[in-house]
């Protein structure tokens, strides 16, 4: 069966050695794809409510869309421009992904997610389903219930949220970024070449921390904080609960690279920023301080060289006290 422009096919159901084709301007809603059945969305084919059963199958091509899809033990496969918004893994269905686009997925019951060089925006894994992802970025991902997420070298990850009973593994050469938010019962598992970016470019100061508990992550996870050009001064929370912390950190201010960066030390960027990282209270802070004007009108030099000058006197009290540029100036030249 072909849909073409135009055309619209209402709950139709696909079963052993069936087809469905949806190509550019077709549309196809709550169709069921069987045991042996496939269902084909080629470019401009749009795909609603779809229903992939035991062994049937799901191919998404470049520029198709599938909306609305719940895989039970089915297959799904979306080429690079294909994209799939809120689709359910369930019941043991396990799919691999090569490249496409998720939006908003859920990996539940049992059910086996393997993403290569996909987008994903919302990603969420619970009831022991399990995410494995290599390359691509994942937007907004959690993970609760026995469901496991495993990142894999090359993928970037942003804002995760790991509850109660739900592992987050962070592989070699797989970064996070954002927050990470981790509750009391969760598994945080960090391997060596894992990053964790605490990016403040796009916060202002007095944010909450990027991660909410550091003490329960574990493994060697190495960090980094970014920033970019005009970062407002103040202090920025970087994590909380944080007993100690003894990594060298890699900071990158506004294109300038400072590598092995720690708690206590002080650093100047080329614009006369002053950076701070400190340990206060179990909270980990990079305090930001602008750059020191320099003075370049020189009666007012003048008069702070003078000012050194004199001696710790009570007329120098007076002079610190009444000293304003227009009047000191004017005292100069008179």
């Amino acid at each position: 069966m072909t849909i073409f422009s135009g055309g619209v096919a209402n709950s139709t159901t696909v079963n052993v050695n069936g087809g469905m084709t949806i190509v550019s301007g077709g549309v196809a809603n709550r169709t069921t794809v069987n045991s042996h059945g496939r269902m084909t969305i080629s470019s401009g084919g749009v795909a609603n409510s779809t229903t992939v059963n035991f062994l049937g199958s799901m191919t998404i091509s470049s520029g198709g869309v599938a909306e609305n899809t719940v895989l039970h033990s089915g297959g799904l496969m979306i080429f690079a421009g294909g994209i799939a918004r809120n689709t359910e893994f369930v019941s043991g269905a396990k799919a691999t992904l090569n490249n496409g686009v998720l939006e908003t997925v859920y990996v539940n019951s049992n059910a086996f997610l393997t993403t290569s060089e996909t987008l994903i925006s919302g990603l969420a894994v619970r009831e022991r389903g399990a995410a494995y992802v290599s390359g691509g970025m994942v937007s907004g991902g959690s993970v609760e219930n026995l469901g496991i997420m495993q990142l894999c070298s090359g993928t970037i990850a942003s804002d995760l949220t790991v509850k109660s009973g739900g592992h987050c593994y962070i592989g070699s050469g797989a970064e996070v970024s954002g927050t990470l938010t981790i509750s009391a019962g969760a598994t945080v598992l960090a391997f060596t070449g894992s990053t964790f970016n605490f990016s403040i470019d796009s916060l202002a100061a007095g944010n909450a921390a990027l991660i909410n508990d550091f003490s329960l992550i574990k493994g060697n996870l190495a960090y980094t904080i970014t920033a970019g050009a005009g970062q407002a001064a103040g202090t920025y929370r970087l994590a909380d609960k944080v007993d100690s912390f003894a990594h060298d950190v890699r900071l990158e201010w506004d294109g300038e690279v400072f590598e092995g960066f720690n708690v206590g030390e002080t650093v100047t960027g080329s614009d006369g920023t002053v950076i701070a990282l400190d340990l206060q209270d179990g909270s980990l802070l990079l305090e930001v301080s602008p750059a020191v004007p320099l003075i370049e009108d020189e009666y007012l030099l003048a008069g702070i060289e003078a000012f050194a000058a004199a001696p710790e006197t009570s007329a120098a009290g007076d002079m610190l006290s009444e000293f304003d540029g227009d009047s000191f100036k004017n005292g100069l030249l008179a």
